[in-house]
């Protein structure tokens, strides 16, 4: 039963208020790997979760939501089944994230890149938590 939660992604997970996401993006650290432009910043708000994330694809890059939501949902997918890496890490440490994990790319790329690609974001969010 414990397997089964420790994959789930549940809606308090989610990054909301403009508040936050403003705070984000002006005092964040920014990662650019491949197709991925990370974003991520420690907050001291006492929230139930380890990281709570936002996923986000330009409306320029693709204009049909199609499109977008498909990407999203490859995003959204392999953080969920991904997470785990960072979560461990991050209750070692004790700390607790704010994530943006934006798609960069002009194409859709296959989902075994993207999921490597978020992996190395992980991996190199907890190299700089860890400096």
């Amino acid at each position: 039963m414990e397997d089964i939660q420790r994959f789930r992604f549940k809606k308090e997970e989610r990054l909301t208020g403009k508040k936050n996401i403003e705070r984000l993006f002006k005092k964040g650290i920014h990662i650019y790997k491949n197709c991925i432009h990370a974003v991520f910043l420690v907050v001291e708000d006492p929230q139930k979760f380890p990281v709570r994330v936002l996923f986000a694809v330009s409306r320029k890059k693709f204009k049909r939501a199609i499109k977008r939501n498909l990407i999203k949902r490859r995003l959204r997918e392999s953080y969920r089944l991904n997470k785990y890496i960072i979560y461990d890490q991050l209750n070692l440490i004790e700390k607790k994230i704010n994530l943006a994990l934006i798609y960069e790319e002009n194409e859709i790329i296959d989902y075994k890149t993207i999921e490597k690609t978020v992996r190395e974001v992980f991996n190199e969010i907890i190299l700089n938590l860890r400096e």
